[in-house]
């Protein structure tokens, strides 16, 4: 069938004649490749004088609500709903495929993620373009309620990240509930604030925090000053440190405090911990710990901390990559990478290894990932580290015992790391979170770990967890990997495209659409797709004389595969030719920098002549999966005039007739005054009026005319009302209606400001 015998069946099944003019394409028919066409609604016609002679028409972008659809196929047997909203954008005719290779449930909270990822068709002619999107519902930010139970902080959050990493979390002393938060999936995804409990999360400076590569100014750590919520740090990956005194208003980097050669490569801020107004402390990867006793003003470098170069072998110092920081006022402990904890009585002016484990040099590195300090035993010490388990030491680490054998991990010689690791007084319990394992806890004065101490959070890909002081909340635990979909939330689609497998030049493409899925069942190897089409072009069409229906196609402009055999824009006064181009279709005619309105150039026309200009959108059905060049469909027009036989789809056109004519010759002295065609021959002259109409040229305004035989008999007396701009016609026609006689007349021009002017027409029958 071809594609105007299939878009006709459509139309009658569908009605689509009795909508109105600017009606969407229905679902029904964009599902079947097919477009409704629709027209400008009206054209304007200006006449270029300046540069080269020629008409310019204009007329605005056609709005994408009427002229674009899209639509979810394939989707017969899907255990949930995909929907569509929004007016597709995109110039070019896309079908996407979804797949999702394993199942899952659509707004689940169980451990594993639900992943669609999504690929255009045709890349070699569209670009690639890829895309993914996490429809589980079990990451994020949790909360632990004084109920035991688990729930989720995430209002405001991206629902549309393929993994959510929260890789930093902090909350306010002074206000609960007030939280900062670091987002990334494979890209830094920005610096967020949930400004109290009742309120949803909000991006703070974007500009700052950009979405884009880990390797780019990654968010690292956050800290609420102790007395003031307005007040805070953020700690990054190569960007230095940034301070706000107001909520997040405005930040200043801090980069030479710490680095005065301001090299910040691979100086990464590991930790930051403002416990007391007076006691700032910032970890920095290769520059060691800072403090600041002025709230961020200055900084000194504890330089004296200090761990072996090159252990067991001997050789010299250098500064550790400090983990986690921990201020009992004064006294200060840091876990660090392969050397295990430090401490320092007197503020950091000197360190004691605490970790004689080391000192055998057939001890393995140890690297403390977090710690916790008993307030009433300073001696009593858990430290979790990043493949060796816990450890507990009950004398300030002379003697260290690995503990935890109640937990079955599955390799003893290689524990999940310990991300996070606090005593809560408050109920007696050390609390752990063991990566892949959840929530470990231990009662305090014992050393036996068990996974049953408190309920479990469906995510067991953990960040960090630490006590909330919110009224309700035990803990807020930071995860990564999951995902935060709730069902029938709409996510814009453009948001998930993967950036680093997409074209440059589409990564930020908008395609307009918003796309969500209902709740239910995803299969094993579930596939559907989403179907979305724009018209091919534009088209120009020009109608001369007394049949303004005859019209010629003078312009194409494909959006996909804009041919033409001109380099430049046809109007300029000088553009290059194309050598050996045959397949011109005037495209370099077709002016797009006025935004929202394109234009064309004709330069096929003589002054004095009536024109019809009509301009169409056209269409092959959809050729998501065609090349532009290749195309063998049948070309299908929206309307031009009122019951239009090219279109299939009515509608009223937008047809405009227009008249050459220059503005009138200035009133004294202007161009000489002429007549054509001179002679007037039988057959020839002006389109519909050949061998009758002349036309007389440059004429001033209030001009009157006045035509004679060679005896002095008036033929003709055309008066001012008659004159059209510069220009004024006469029909060669005698009182009674019949063609004048051949023979030679004398025309007499007069003009308010000029002397009259005498001329000749010649006239052959």
């Amino acid at each position: 069938m071809t594609m105007r015998a299939l878009l006709a069946t459509a139309v009658l099944t569908l009605s689509i004649g009795a909508l109105p003019a600017a009606s969407y394409t229905p679902d029904e028919v964009c599902a079947l490749d097919s477009l409704r066409l629709v027209s400008p609604a009206s054209i304007e016609i200006a006449l270029s004088t300046t540069g080269r002679f020629g008409a310019v028409i204009s007329w605005p972008v056609i709005d994408d609500v009427t002229s674009t659809c899209a639509v979810p196929v394939d989707t017969a047997g899907l255990g949930f709903q995909v929907a569509l909203d929004g007016s597709y954008r995109d110039d070019f005719d896309r079908e996407l495929l979804w797949t999702s290779p394993f199942g899952g449930e659509v707004g689940s909270s169980t451990e594993n993620s639900v992943l669609i990822t999504w690929s255009n068709l045709n890349q070699a002619v569209t670009g690639r373009i890829l895309g993914e999107v996490n429809l589980s519902n079990n990451g994020g930010i949790l909360a632990l309620g004084e109920d035991g139970a688990w729930s989720q902080a995430n209002a405001g959050l991206p629902p549309y990240l393929s993994k959510v990493d929260v890789n930093a979390l902090a909350e306010a002393p002074t206000s609960p509930g007030t939280l900062l938060a670091t987002l990334s999936d494979r890209l830094n995804r920005g610096l967020w604030l949930k400004p109290g409990p009742e309120s949803d999360w909000r991006r703070l400076a974007p500009e700052i925090f950009p979405d884009g590569s880990l390797n780019d100014s990654g968010v690292s750590a956050l800290v609420f000053a102790p007395d003031d919520a307005l007040t805070f740090l953020v700690g990054t990956s190569k960007s230095g440190v940034y301070l706000t005194r107001d909520g997040g208003q405005t930040f200043t980097q801090q980069q030479a405090q710490f680095s005065p050669d301001g090299s910040w490569n691979l100086r990464r801020v590991t930790d930051i911990v403002w416990n007391r107004p007076e006691a700032l402390y910032i970890a920095i990867n290769g520059l060691g710990l800072y403090v600041s006793a002025d709230r961020g003003a200055t900084y000194a470098n504890l330089a004296t901390l200090r761990v072996p170069q090159n252990f067991p072998t001997g050789g010299g110092t250098t500064t550790p990559v400090i983990n986690r920081i921990v201020d009992q006022g004064g006294r200060l402990l840091v876990g660090v990478n392969t050397f295990g904890l430090y401490n320092s009585d007197d503020g950091g002016a000197s360190w004691q290894w605490a970790w004689d484990e080391l000192l055998d040099p057939g001890a393995l590195p140890i690297s403390v990932s977090d710690l916790a300090v008993d307030p009433a035993d300073p001696l009593d010490i858990m430290a979790g580290t990043t493949d060796k388990g816990i450890w507990w030491t009950g004398n300030g680490g002379r003697v260290w015992n690995r503990v935890g054998a109640s937990v079955a991990w599955p390799d003893p010689a290689t524990r999940p790391a310990i991300r996070s690791l606090v005593l809560d007084a408050a109920r007696g319990l050390y609390v752990a979170t063991a990566d892949g394992f959840g929530v470990l806890t231990c009662a305090r004065g014992d050393t036996v770990w068990t996974q049953d101490g408190q309920a479990q959070p469906a995510n067991r890909s953990l960040t960090r967890l630490f006590i909330a002081a919110q009224t309700g909340v035990r803990y807020w635990l930071a995860t990564y990997g999951g995902g935060i979909y709730i069902p029938g939330t709409p996510l814009r689609l453009s948001d998930t495209i993967k950036k680093a497998q997409t074209d440059l030049q589409y990564q930020n493409l908008d395609f307009g659409l918003t796309v969500s899925f209902g709740s239910g069942s995803v299969a094993d190897s579930t596939s559907f797709s989403l179907l979305a089409q724009d018209f091919q072009g534009y088209a120009v069409w020009r109608g001369e004389g007394l049949d303004p229906d005859e019209m010629q196609l003078i312009g194409f402009y494909d959006k996909s595969n804009p041919e033409s055999c001109i380099e430049g824009y046809c109007g300029d006064t000088s553009y290059n030719a194309t050598p050996n181009c045959f397949a011109d279709k005037r495209a370099a005619c077709f002016g797009f920098s006025n935004p929202g309105v394109v234009t064309f150039f004709d330069d096929s026309i003589y002054e004095g002549f009536d024109y019809f200009y009509a301009v169409t959108t056209f269409d092959y059905g959809n050729i998501a999966t065609v090349a532009p060049s290749s195309l063998t469909a049948e070309r299908l027009y929206s309307t031009r005039y009122p019951g239009d036989l090219l279109s299939l789809f009515g509608g009223a056109g937008n047809r405009t007739r227009f008249f050459v004519s220059q503005p009138a010759a200035a009133a004294v002295d202007g161009p000489e005054i002429y007549a054509y065609p001179n002679p007037l021959r039988q057959a020839a002259g002006f389109s519909g009026s050949e061998g009758e109409k002349v036309t007389f040229k440059n004429l001033p305004p209030g001009s009157r005319i006045r035509i004679f035989t060679l005896d002095g008999d008036q033929v003709a007396n055309l008066g001012p009302e008659s004159q059209i701009d510069n220009l004024m016609p006469w029909v060669t026609r005698n009182d009674h209606g019949d063609l004048l006689a051949s023979d030679v007349y004398i025309y007499k021009v007069e003009m308010p400001s000029r002397e009259d002017f005498f001329g000749k027409v010649v006239i052959i029958r």
